[in-house]
């Protein structure tokens, strides 16, 4: 089980790599951000947790150390995210959680019009993204010095995309399943 409530770990701020699964890598894992590079810039401050997709079939070797955690790919998203200070990901869904925290996102797409080609993006990926934009790591780790999250931007983000998580959303549907019920 992941602990990061030690006092080293709460100094330093977490970033979080996770990014969605290759049809093409799906049997063979590869990280395409440079953790050497990320630990030499960041080492002290930061600690990165590397979650992959669990549809993932080959995992990563596991070389825990003061700067990098690899997290088990059954360990649930939602359990980390309180905890993390900035996401880094890609096309992966997980920005539309992560915007109810209201913290900077980094889309490291360094495959971009690859991944169009073969699996496609969402209309409007580019325009939508609530974050800055990267194509190698020396991007992300540029992007994690000088921090440019408009909150408004974020905040539209969510709003779009999480409009019917409120708090009431089950009981709007058990209503709704109860009035059709009652109609039939």
């Amino acid at each position: 089980m992941l602990d990061l409530r030690n006092t080293e770990s709460r100094i330093k701020k977490v970033l979080l790599y996770a990014p969605t699964y290759r049809d093409e890598e799906l049997a063979e894992t590869k990280l395409h951000l440079d953790v050497a590079a990320m630990k030499a810039k960041f080492a002290g401050k930061y600690q990165l947790l590397l979650k992959l997709h669990p549809s993932m079939l080959a995992d990563l070797p596991k070389q825990n150390d003061d700067f990098c955690v690899y997290v088990e790919k059954e360990t649930e998203l939602e359990t980390l995210l309180p905890m993390v200070d900035v996401l880094i990901t890609d096309y992966s869904s997980i920005p539309f959680e992560f915007a109810f925290f209201q913290k900077p996102m980094i889309f490291f797409a360094y495959d971009l019009d690859a991944y169009d080609n073969s699996r496609g993006l969402a209309d409007g990926y580019l325009e939508e993204i609530p974050g800055t934009l990267c194509r190698t790591t020396a991007e992300v780790i540029a992007a994690i010095e000088e921090p440019t999250m408009d909150a408004g931007v974020v905040q539209a983000f969510s709003a779009r995309w999480n409009k019917y998580s409120d708090g009431v959303s089950s009981k709007r549907f058990v209503t709704f399943l109860q009035e059709e019920m009652e109609r039939e």
